[in-house]
């Protein structure tokens, strides 16, 4: 992305070619309509984003709302009033700043919070964050700083050791985290931060009066680094710079709120036996398991488990580095990751890893987001991490890659069928996969003994699809062109093994695929009914609305149903051909009509569907949000790899977020403003609501928006919580 600077200022130019970002600078002599009049003309010239930086320059923001801008950058210092005029200069500095965040809340502006990093005699960290995002309810960031150049009373300003100013960055983080905000740090050493930081820290140039240490050429992020300030290396000198070689780079999530899965004990190395160790990376289970490497753990063993072993690591919130120990330490003879789109990056940074320290065994990456890498590799960016990737159903090539493992060199020097491997210039492509021709025939986890036992544990019903909805990794096309169903006798055994787990309380069955006909549909619940008698566990389904027929409420007879999920997506007709799908209000009224009383209701909705509009967004919003029976969750959109939409992004003209797990950013139909103003639109509508919490849940929810306010998700979810 490039970001273009103007100085706002009568007679500024926004010259050359249009940025993606703009930032407008206040300066002196500045009216507000030089403000108003530069957003306008950086709108006109095709800039997506524009951002107003006041510099204490007066502003208007509901003019700069209404001409296009986006947000708008505040800089606090401190949350004493006497203390901030000083550091700034200027008289009534701090009430000027109370005043323009009063203002800026009236309007639908976002708000980004930098706050410089000062001593903790004039600034407590984390209280100042807490004011400003009580002041700021639409804030989408807030951004801590290492100021380049120090002000006067360096000896009252200076922040402290680097060990302190962790711990106050950390309290910090939890304090935004707290309320829903995510906390960005830039031009401050990585190794000066808290590990759950420096994911989300931001690369700074290295300025004149930046300086390193002679260690820090060794470091991981040397590149991204500017090292620290020359004031502060003079304060505390250099040996606070630690290369990251040496120190964790972990996520910040606490294992503590999430269930620890249930396990035996990993086996004894015996070293006359091949050794597969299959991992799955993930920031939180939310009760869930590894799910496919059980049924990869399973299938190896029932055809080579004379000579292999299969080991399961399912990591949950480690950092890169001790991840990568854990599997070092597991002396294995190949290793393969379940990749998804929320840990292909943490699946690289540890593949990554496990190379540097010249890793002699063969890594395999496989899962879903693969499906289409045959036809369009440009996006993946870790070759030089893997040996190779498994797209399509991955059992059949597991046990083929194994036995050439088994019979020849461990390394993978030849394609497989399902395999893709990295060469010089280019990547060699084998055959489809091999399927199976029926799901049956492939071995059980849960009936041969699972590692996890989970409280939401993943039993298969089916694989694949009758549909193409582009947005979904089971469509038709993205699962080697066909579907096929467990039979009724194998999915209940499974279940009935489940049922006497200690932990275990929700099956999701079958996900949407499992109601695109009425006899797959019957055979899952007459299953779940053999399977689970006394009605022990429950049960979630997801559906689709135009398919609701009462031969469905029939089959639910018997089944203690947790929840059923209908998902709407949008009742755009614009957007039906791009997501080869259509849903009506009319589907709508009579699937709620046909399930009344089965169960508690939720309805879908994705925000940033090609050919949808804000406006035609908000219609569908207040369409769905009136059936006050009902729960609604707005999921803005991810283009997945391995989704259709995902393939032909740039035909689309989709914009996405790949670090934020493939979100949309924006389409040909809605800009970023008009993303932002629909998720403003949803959290205002839903706060308005009379009936906002129902039963004890929110009936409105939202996933992946910019500033996640949003209410807890069901009780089936995790821990529930209302704000106070």
């Amino acid at each position: 992305m490039t970001i273009g600077t103007i100085t706002a200022r009568a007679g500024a130019t926004l010259e050359g070619d249009a940025p993606e970002r703009l930032r407008v600078v206040g300066a002196e002599r500045l009216s507000r309509d030089d403000f108003a009049e530069l957003v306008v003309r950086g709108r006109a010239a095709g800039v997506r984003t524009v951002t107003v930086v006041p510099s204490g320059a007066p502003l208007d923001p509901r003019a700069l709302a209404d001409g296009g801008a986006d947000e708008i950058e505040i800089v606090a210092y401190t949350t004493v009033p006497g203390e901030h005029d000083a550091i700034t200069r200027r008289r009534d500095s701090h009430a000027a700043l109370l005043a323009t965040m009063t203002r800026i809340a009236e309007t639908p502006l976002g708000v980004r919070v930098v706050i410089p990093l000062l001593s903790r005699r004039v600034q407590d960290l984390a209280a100042l964050v807490v004011d400003c995002l009580a002041r700021c309810p639409r804030a989408v960031a807030v951004e801590l700083t290492l100021p380049a150049t120090f002000p006067r009373r360096t000896d009252i300003l200076m922040p402290e050791p680097m060990e302190a100013l962790r711990e106050r960055i950390a309290a910090s983080a939890q304090a935004a985290k707290e309320r829903g905000v995510p906390l960005t740090t830039r031009g401050i050493a990585f190794c000066l931060l808290p590990a759950s930081q420096r994911r989300s820290a931001e690369s700074t140039a290295r300025g004149p009066d930046d300086v390193m240490a002679e260690g820090c050429g060794r470091c991981l992020r040397q590149g991204e680094c500017r090292g620290v300030p020359r004031y502060y290396a003079d304060a505390y000198g250099l040996d606070a710079l630690t290369p990251l070689e040496e120190l964790e780079d972990g996520v910040g999530i606490d294992p503590a709120a999430h269930p620890e899965p249930t396990r035996g004990p990993i086996a004894p190395r015996d070293a006359s036996r091949f050794r597969v160790v299959l991992v799955n990376l993930c920031e939180a289970t939310w009760g869930y398991g590894p799910g496919a490497a059980e049924y990869l753990r399973a299938e190896l063993l029932a055809r080579l488990g004379e000579r292999v072993d299969v080991e399961i690591l399912f990591l949950v919130n480690q950092s890169a580095d001790a991840a990568a120990d854990a599997i070092w330490e597991m002396e294995p003879d190949v290793v393969g990751f379940s990749c998804y789109s929320w840990n292909l990056a943490d699946s690289g940074a540890v593949s990554r890893r496990l190379k540097a320290r010249g890793a002699r065994f063969p890594i395999v990456w496989g899962g879903v987001s693969f499906a289409f890498l045959d036809r369009d590799a440009s996006w993946f960016s870790w070759w030089d991490a893997v040996d190779a990737v498994a797209r399509g159903s991955g059992e059949s090539t597991l046990v083929q890659l194994v036995e050439r493992l088994l019979a020849g060199p461990r390394r993978i020097d030849h394609v497989l069928p399902g395999l893709l491997l990295p060469r010089a210039g280019g990547v060699e492509v084998g055959p489809p996969a091999i399927p199976p021709s029926r799901l049956d025939d492939l071995a059980s986890p849960y009936l041969s003994g699972t590692v996890y036992q989970v409280a939401r544990p993943t039993i298969e019903m089916a694989r694949g699809c009758q549909f193409q909805c582009a947005f979904c990794s089971d469509a038709k096309d993205s699962r080697e062109g066909r579907m096929v169903a467990h039979s009724v006798e194998r999915i209940a055994q499974e279940i009935s093994a489940v049922t006497r787990w200690p932990g275990a309380s929700w099956i999701d069955a079958g996900a949407s695929t499992a109601n695109v006909t009425d006899a797959v549909f019957e055979d899952v619940c007459a299953a779940i009914r053999q399977g689970d008698p006394e009605g022990r566990l429950r049960y979630g389904f997801q559906l689709y609305p135009a398919l609701a027929r009462p031969a469905q409420r029939e089959a639910l007879r018997g089944v203690n149903v947790g929840a059923l999920h209908f998902g709407v997506q949008s009742l755009t007709p614009a957007t039906f051909g791009a997501i080869r799908r259509g849903t009506r209000l009319s589907h709508v009224e009579r699937a709620l009509s046909v399930f009344e009383g089965v169960g508690p209701l939720e309805l879908s909705l994705i925000l940033g569907l090609p050919g949808e509009t804000f406006d035609s967004f908000r219609q569908v919003f207040d369409e769905l949000v009136r059936f006050s029976e009902l729960r609604l969750v707005v999921n803005r959109l991810l283009v997945l790899p391995g989704t259709q939409l995902h393939l032909h992004r740039r035909a689309l003209g989709l914009e996405i977020e790949e670090e934020r797990y493939y979100r949309i950013r924006s389409t040909p139909s809605m800009s970023a403003r008009d993303l932002r103003r629909a998720q403003d639109y949803v959290i205002d509508r839903a706060c308005a609501l009379p009936d906002l919490v129902k039963d004890g849940e929110a009936r409105v929810r939202w996933v992946n928006f910019d500033a996640q306010r949003s209410f807890a998700a069901p009780a089936e979810y995790g821990a529930s919580f209302l704000p106070a």
